[in-house]
């Protein structure tokens, strides 16, 4: 209950820390977008090399346009959206500007550096018309620039820290019912420690940029640190700071699950069979894709579990974290932790009298080549399998699951 307890706390959290603007000029909500295929006097317009894309929002009408950006994880950063390079090529003689930055021109095309984007949106003028530019990056895993007068590296018990962020994006970005932002990124530092480790006295060291301070679990970067009285991590650079949750396991003690740098998951959601069959269709679909919605949102940040936690009581947290986030709309259930018959309303047998959730324990995660060539298959009920620091874990909706059984 306790461990349940805390995935709703930290829900709500995440959920008020990103789903609660303010209402700026009395404008309403947005609950629709509509694409626009050209903007007047506009060529085209990229950020970071992205291109750009055109849209109106319900709530502000037709007349306003919004020109905006969508970054990718895998290259975007906090400090690159600060510092972005806006390029817009205009048609005719009409020229382009944005409030407080000069372009660098070259014929119709016009090149605005160091434009911070993070948050904030501007009225880019092109000739006669205006529009609202801005960008965000898409959810999920982001790094953290070389350049970031906030970065953060270091080693912990001779283990290299992995330090990124998680972000979570609104698509709405520069509508101004969003006064307060739509990019939210959380940062974090997670580590799996030697066995024997203690949490209240971890050797190592951060590095950090030059004129940064540190503040948090040790007077100074060098450590010794005491992450049990204080796991978060504070970055101060001039007037800007930057906050960085540690979440951090020791060997035999405890686990994170989480997505790593390289995009490896211990602990996985795979609906791969499901959207590959023909049952894939209709609310089906629906269900399917916002449980992998909900799921790449919680694997995208880490979750520490106690030592002895079980391969269920992780889906069951991952349940309540969804449900509270209203990721989940439809029913689920786990049997009281025996079976999981249910998710988000996407029932065992709703693809066929053989269908249903199994999870596999294969070290190589979710494969399958033929009935005699796939993943293994774990022999113990998910209730009573213990998760491990070494252990992998990926549940998957089949549609037959004696597929799955070398019969």
């Amino acid at each position: 209950m306790k461990k349940k307890l805390i995935s709703i706390v930290l829900a709500l959290v995440l959920v008020l820390g990103i789903a609660v603007p303010a209402f700026a000029d009395g404008t309403t909500r947005p609950t629709a977008h509509t694409v626009v295929t050209s903007l007047d006097g506009v060529s085209s317009v990229t950020v970071n090399g992205t291109a750009a894309y055109y849209e109106y929002d319900s709530n502000t009408g037709s007349s306003v346009k919004y020109i905006r950006a969508e970054l990718p994880k895998a290259s975007a950063t906090e400090y690159s959206l600060k510092t972005a390079t806006v390029v817009i090529t205009t048609t005719g003689s009409n020229a382009a500007s944005i409030p407080g930055y000069t372009a660098s021109v070259s014929g119709n095309q016009y090149t605005f550096t160091g434009v911070n984007l993070f948050n904030t949106a501007y009225t880019v003028s092109v000739g006669s018309y205006s529009y609202t530019l801005a960008a965000g990056i898409e959810d999920g895993r982001v790094g953290i620039g070389s350049s970031d007068p906030l970065r953060l590296s270091g080693t912990l018990e001779s283990v290299t820290a992995d330090v990124y962020g998680s972000n979570q994006n609104n698509p709405y970005m520069g509508n101004p019912y969003y006064s307060t932002g739509w990019t939210f990124i959380s940062y974090f530092v997670t580590a799996t420690l030697p066995s024997g480790k203690v949490l209240n006295n971890v050797t190592g060291s951060f590095t950090i940029a030059s004129g940064a301070s540190f503040s948090g679990p040790a007077s100074s970067a060098s450590g010794p640190f005491n992450f049990t009285s204080n796991n978060i991590i504070t970055i101060t650079n001039g007037s800007a700071s930057r906050q960085y949750s540690a979440q951090l396991a020791v060997s035999g003690q405890s686990v994170i699950v989480q997505e790593s740098a390289g995009g490896y998951r211990n602990y996985d959601i795979n609906l791969t069979e499901l959207k590959n069959s023909s049952y894939y269709t209709g609310t089906v679909q629906t269900k399917a894709k916002a449980i992998e919605k909900a799921w790449k949102a919680y694997i995208s940040e880490p979750h520490t579990f106690s030592n002895g936690v079980t391969v269920m009581d992780i889906m069951e947290a991952f349940i309540s974290w969804a449900e509270s986030g209203n990721y989940f709309t439809g029913t689920s259930d786990t049997g009281g932790g025996t079976y999981l018959s249910q998710l988000n309303g996407l029932n065992a047998f709703d693809c066929g009298y053989m269908a249903g959730y199994m999870y596999a324990d294969d070290p190589n995660g979710y494969y399958w080549n033929s009935s005699s060539d796939h993943s293994s298959m774990a022999q113990i009920g998910a209730g009573d399998y213990v998760f491990t620091s070494t252990t992998r874990i990926v549940w998957f909706y089949t549609v037959d699951f004696m597929n799955w059984y070398n019969w």
